[in-house]
């Protein structure tokens, strides 16, 4: 039985176009982000665009970045998505 790739996921796709949007809204460049991950631009506009997965630890530090923890609907959002909240 051949698995979906998780990256094609719909709940992963919705979450990190909704930290796309948190990024644009914060007026941060992929640039700045990366900067704070210790990670390309390129690297960053992949994660955005579906071509390459974050893992666990980029989105904990993508979460501070974008201060998850002010931000309600991002707060609910992430809490959704890992399963915390229904």
């Amino acid at each position: 039985m051949k698995r979906d790739k998780t990256i094609h996921n719909k709940q992963y796709g919705d979450l990190v176009r909704k930290l796309y949007l948190e990024r644009k809204c914060l007026g941060l460049s992929q640039t700045e982000v990366g900067n704070h991950l210790n990670m390309t631009q390129s690297e960053i506009s992949k994660i955005e665009t579906g071509d390459r997965r974050m893992d666990i630890l980029e989105f904990k530090e993508i979460l501070k970045v974008y201060r998850v923890s002010g931000n309600t609907e991002l707060n609910q959002l992430v809490s959704e998505f890992l399963g915390l909240k229904k």
